[in-house]
């Protein structure tokens, strides 16, 4: 292990860091599997943190900064999801390609803030609180991408419009005491100043800009009593946090190719890996049923957009939940997906997999042609050891079992009322290696209330009842085809 290679589970439960990553893994899981995905390294060239999508970079003294600061793991935590999600939209190498470096990580901050502001309206709490200065007017970033912002922000601004001029204004009554006003004092600040401070009448105006610049009017008190840093090092430096990620500070980095393989073939692998993260979050949003939007924004910001379809997140769902899912002790792309810590499992090869359709007329014909479709795909690319296909309708109306290399059927044997318990009759007295399940239906049988839990991973595709109302397994909201 390298000496800066930071284990994000080593520090004390009472860290802040570590307290900020369990409000992070509870509050916005997706942002927590990107951080648990990347290589973590202390790294002095930032002054808080940065991320090339690959690894997260964090400054050993702007972490114990923030320590010192009265909302330590609340500021922490901003911190960690702040580059969770540049990492996660790739900011690192699309802002590359911008001219201006510097305002392509502005347009970049604007849109994350605006994110991370409407996570902590959806929880009703500030978990991840701004400090001042952290660019935030959501007016302005809307649900823009990075690069559409920056266009904006690099358009030529038109002139303010100015004040008609009369050609031949008439005189206007002046009293003598506004023109003795007026030689004393200008109250719409167009008199020249003399810089004199001394009068009374100065002191309700608060600093000037020289004075802020300056750390104050000279009067500060020497222990670090004053507003601004302290320029002698002092203890108020503490509270300067105007590098902070969010404030337009560079943070983003462009990744570099490891040993073997070729910046493009990174930036690749880097994508896979958060595509993945952002299936996941989708499959668990749509189990919920809402689950709030921040996860759809932050989809919408890359390639495939809101617009998933349920294939892709069966195919995730099975992949991760399968047998081949669990081939390690350890495997990280499974926990930064799902959490689940998976022990190895006796093979690679995944065990019988059984989907069912309910054919009782409920599924149109172009669902019901993709299921088996997908079918074939599961078949040849997870490669069970059975996989069983069951027409269900009150009954069981049509069983076929295949093995890799077999061809799914274009159709199946179907038609009558509707009806559950039929298919887990079924697979509790043929199926002995029970791997996972999937149910395709609208949903509407009377006998869903009384389904027997179930040991095996289960999956209910419902195109039509509300997911709260499946009890047994999970249940994803999907829309037909």
């Amino acid at each position: 292990m390298k000496s800066n290679t930071i284990d994000p589970t080593s520090f004390d439960t009472d860290h802040p860091l570590a307290a900020a990553m369990r409000s992070v893994s509870r509050y916005w899981f997706l942002s927590y599997s990107k951080l648990m995905s990347m290589e973590w390294e202390w790294s002095t060239a930032i002054p808080y943190g940065a991320t090339d999508g690959r690894r997260l970079l964090l400054n050993k003294e702007g972490i114990a900064k923030l320590c010192r600061q009265p909302n330590a793991s609340g500021l922490i935590a901003f911190l960690l999801v702040h580059e969770a999600l540049h990492a996660l939209l790739g900011h690192g190498w699309r802002l590359n390609k911008l001219k201006d470096s510097t305002l392509a990580n502005i347009a970049a901050d604007y849109v994350i803030n605006a994110m991370i502001a409407m996570r902590n309206r959806e929880l009703k709490r500030e978990v991840f609180p701004f400090i001042e200065g952290v660019l935030l007017d959501e007016a302005l970033s809307g649900d823009k991408s990075a690069e559409q912002l920056y266009r904006e922000l690099t358009k030529p601004q038109p002139p303010a419009p100015q004040p008609e001029i009369n050609p031949n204004p008439e005189p206007q009554p002046q009293d003598s005491n506004d023109q003795q006003d007026n030689d004393e004092s200008d109250s719409d600040g167009d008199a020249p100043c003399d810089g004199d401070n001394d009068d009374d009448s100065d002191t309700d105006r608060g600093p000037t800009p020289s004075d802020s610049a300056d750390g104050g009017d000279g009067d500060a008190d020497p222990d670090g009593g004053a507003d601004g840093p302290d320029q002698d090092g002092g203890d108020s430096d503490d509270d300067d946090l105007s590098d902070f990620v969010g404030t337009g500070s560079p943070d983003n980095i462009e990744p570099e190719a490891e040993d073997g393989e070729t910046q493009a073939e990174a930036i690749d692998k880097i994508e896979e890996d958060n595509d993945r993260i952002l299936i996941a979050d989708e499959i668990d949003r749509r189990q919920q049923a809402s689950g709030g939007s921040t996860g759809q924004r932050v989809g919408s910001q890359r390639s495939y957009g809101s617009t998933l379809g349920w294939p892709d997140l069966l195919r995730e769902w099975l992949t991760n939940r399968s047998r081949c899912g669990w081939d390690a002790p350890f495997n990280a792309p499974v926990y930064s997906t799902t959490g689940v810590v998976g022990a190895g499992r006796r093979n690679k090869k995944a065990g019988e997999i059984v989907l069912v359709l309910d054919t009782s007329g409920s599924i149109g014909q172009r669902t019901y042609d993709r299921f088996l479709q997908e079918a074939q795909c599961i078949l040849d690319e997870l490669k069970p050891e059975r996989l069983h296909l069951l027409s269900v309708s009150h009954v069981v109306a049509d069983v076929v079992s295949l093995e890799t290399g077999d061809t799914v059927p274009a159709e199946l044997k179907g038609g009558g009322g509707t009806a559950f318990k039929p298919a887990f009759d079924w697979v509790r007295d043929n199926v002995d290696d029970m791997d996972v399940m999937v149910y395709l239906t609208d949903g509407w049988s009377y006998d869903l209330a009384s389904l027997p839990q179930v040991e095996f991973p289960l999956l209910w595709l419902t195109t039509q009842r509300s997911v709260a109302d499946f009890k047994v397994g999970t249940a994803l909201a999907i829309s037909e085809l």
